[in-house]
């Protein structure tokens, strides 16, 4: 047996072999996510402290009974599990629900734990599932506000830890190398598709529906399918930054406006509204210190997606000297005849255009308007916008899985290709003026020679005059 078919029988601390059915891998993820919290304390502490806990030595408890508090109809409650945080006299506790692969929470199984928390005095409810959670950061169900008051509730999608626990491991985060050891291989066990974690991303069961009737121009007459079509959406933006999150190693989020943080209804809303006026599914990825952001624009009635991202040009130099400035980064781009480069010019509604391979074989078409006309010398470039754009295909039946896996795939390929090549222009550093040196004219050496000559003794430098002197003594 060689080398490889030995690592491939290593043994694993989370076996994924003979998962049978979807209520033994939840039992397993939950028993695993919960060792995990206990036994990696950098892991531990970031749920916690999303959950608003303090630092402190973490216990965790699976399947724990309770039957009070909840009036004379009392029944047994059994939560996937409990954490406790000991600190000093301070003592913090929270339920955790889990589901796994397409399992949604419940909602009335959720309440009940809300409130049963509420009456124990326990301080949250975190829930687990590969649902997204709301922008506050609750789970994607109705949580009654009131309840809040006395206990805090929190959601983590399966993806999120994934990320969490993937960030400290590329950050070399945990100090002892054991506990190391056990987050790369909780994160082996939970990204294994045998485990039945993670559900590949979707759009829902009106995928094909939405398709068709984008190709029809229909869109407008569909109503809960395209509001479906549009959390999935949301979803998926949220996943992707993750995931992007986890592989940059850096804080990576869906660029949104200060509303729809606030509200996802809201965010739902302008992506329908978008998607029926226009056509378009879209969004914008912010990565700290790149260049710009990363648009991803999917055009449904084409079944087309495009990939972009806007550069400032540079504000000094000629023109040509901008754009050469743009192309010369580029020159290792890959598959540069997929790339577009589209020049905003500071005259209202002057652009121009070309793929990559052209402008790098002749700069012209880049200087020249579509009618082939030289841009005005005055005329300088306000910005740059690379676009890359492919088709989709729409997968097997009404599966939507392998177009967000195509999406996303593309978008970390044009963030590989492009965006991480490129640089912001720095503008050259402001000089000091240089004194000028006065350089004499020979009429002018000669009436300086003339002057000096008549310069009295006692005026003439110290050091000269003393030389003269010596002279005389010898």
């Amino acid at each position: 047996m060689n080398a490889e078919q030995l690592v491939e029988r290593r043994v694993r601390l989370f076996p994924t072999a003979h998962i049978s059915s979807s209520r033994e891998a939840e039992l397993r993820a939950a028993a695993a996510l919960l060792a995990m919290l206990r036994a990696v304390s950098e892991f531990g502490r970031q749920v916690v402290r999303a959950a608003k806990g303090p630092k402190g030595r973490l216990e965790s408890y699976t399947e724990v009974p309770f039957g009070s508090g909840l009036g004379p109809h009392a029944k047994t409650l059994r939560p996937d599990g409990l954490l406790v945080v000991t600190r000093g006299k301070t003592r913090w506790q929270a339920l955790v629900e889990v589901k796994v692969g397409d399992g949604l929470l419940d909602q009335q199984q959720f309440d009940d734990y809300h409130r049963l928390a509420g009456a124990e005095g326990i301080d949250a409810v975190i829930t687990v599932s590969n649902q997204a959670a709301q922008a506050n950061g609750h789970p994607p169900l109705t949580v009654d506000g009131r309840r809040l008051k006395r206990c805090r509730v929190v959601h983590f999608s399966w993806e999120r830890l994934l990320s969490e626990a993937r960030l400290l491991s590329r950050r070399e985060g945990v100090d002892d190398s054991d506990q190391q050891w056990m987050l790369e291989e909780w994160i082996r066990y939970v990204a294994d598709g045998k485990s039945r974690i993670i559900e590949a991303p979707h759009l829902g069961e009106h995928w094909a529906k939405v398709l068709k009737a984008a190709r029809d121009g229909h869109l407008a007459t569909l109503g809960p399918e395209m509001t479906s079509v549009a959390e999935h959406w949301a979803g998926f933006l949220r996943k992707t930054s993750l995931r992007l999150r986890a592989k940059l190693g850096v804080d990576v989020k869906p660029k949104l406006s200060r509303a729809e943080k606030a509200s996802s209804q809201l965010l739902v809303q302008n992506i329908q509204r978008t998607a029926v006026d226009q056509g378009r599914l879209d969004g914008v990825f912010r990565v700290p210190d790149a260049v710009g952001d990363i648009s991803l624009d999917v055009r449904l009635p084409a079944r087309v997606v495009c990939y972009g991202v806007t550069v400032q040009a540079p504000d000094e130099g000629r023109a040509k000297t901008r754009v050469n400035w743009l192309l010369r980064q580029l020159r290792s781009a890959r598959n540069a005849s997929e790339l577009v480069v589209k020049v905003r010019w500071d005259r209202a509604r002057l652009t121009t255009q070309a793929r990559l391979s052209e402008a790098a074989a002749a700069i012209e078409h880049l200087l020249q308007d579509a009618h082939g006309n030289s841009i005005p010398k005055e005329c300088m470039p306000r910005s740059f916008e690379l676009e890359r754009a492919s088709g989709f295909s729409k997968g097997r039946g009404k599966s939507s899985a392998p177009v967000l896996e195509g999406l996303a795939a593309g978008l970390e390929s044009f963030y590989t290709d492009v965006v991480q090549v490129l640089r912001p222009h720095v503008p050259s550093a402001p000089k000091l003026e240089t004194p000028r040196v006065r350089v004499e004219t020979p009429a002018q050496e000669s009436s300086v020679a003339e002057r000096d000559a008549r310069v009295p003794e006692s005026m003439e430098d110290p050091g000269t005059a003393a030389s003269a002197r010596f002279r005389d003594c010898e």
